[in-house]
């Protein structure tokens, strides 16, 4: 699918694919799970439409906040914090990363979200 790799279960979508979704810009982590793969790779081999989705031909569903993962340059321009302070609040459990490969970390965008709330 164009603007999207698949690793196993888990989806990595671009800047191009999310702009239909009304989401912030960037790289996110979708999970879904492996019944949502299957459909979602038949769709794609077959390009057959389903009759409930939007008009405007978005193919993807949306994701839940929930679900949401969002890179640790996002989360530090949502905050307004430095790249240090996601890391020390990593430490101090106050926003906790999850790692997905071996350099790479993500947050979810629900608890980002959350920490934004409570800091106004």
């Amino acid at each position: 699918m164009e603007g999207s790799s698949e690793v196993g279960h888990v989806k990595l979508f671009n800047d191009r694919t999310m702009e239909n979704h009304n989401s912030i810009i960037g790289t996110q982590l979708i999970v879904m799970t492996k019944s949502d793969l299957d459909e979602l790779i038949h769709k794609a081999a077959y390009k057959t439409e389903d009759p409930s989705s939007d008009s405007n031909g978005a193919e993807e569903p949306a994701i839940p906040n929930e679900e949401r993962f969002i890179t640790r340059e996002e989360a530090s321009r949502l905050l307004h914090v430095d790249l240090s302070t996601l890391w020390r609040w990593n430490k101090t459990k106050v926003l906790c990363a999850r790692k997905v490969g071996p350099r790479r970390v993500m947050y979810n965008y629900a608890e980002v979200l959350s920490l934004l709330n409570e800091s106004k």
